[in-house]
């Protein structure tokens, strides 16, 4: 889940940015400053698009059964499977992307400091 700083050795959480809903392309050392860039971030964006699709089909297959069993089997108004639909289509979608995120960031990407960083911080910092 961490990284230890190579400049400062201080952890830096590789989730820093799931926390925000987004996936940037750097995490950065709150201690120091030090920018460390997914070194293999084509492959990951590769992988994340495979991931995606599997569970976009996988996504929409489960809400369009679930909506079809709860209205044929509780006799329910057709507005009210719909909307069943796409909330458990979003619940599903949102809960794949986040452990797809946590797969990539904790399994996947490999973290170097940046080039024009390195030079910066490495006559800063005596290890």
């Amino acid at each position: 889940m961490y990284k230890q700083c190579e400049v400062c050795n201080e952890k830096v959480n590789k989730l820093q940015n799931l926390f925000t809903f987004k996936f940037d392309e750097y995490i950065k050392c709150k201690n120091c400053g030090t920018i460390y860039e997914i070194s293999n971030i084509k492959f990951c964006n590769f992988l994340s698009n495979i991931v995606e699709t599997f569970y976009a089909l996988f996504c929409i297959f489960f809400s369009i059964g679930f909506a079809i069993y709860i209205d044929e089997n509780f006799d329910t108004y057709w507005l009210i499977s719909v909307f069943i639909f796409v909330f458990s289509w979003f619940l599903l979608s949102f809960i794949c992307m986040f452990l797809e995120w946590l797969i990539l960031l904790l399994f996947v990407t490999k973290f170097e400091i940046s080039k024009d960083d390195k030079r910066d911080k490495k006559t800063k910092y005596i290890h």
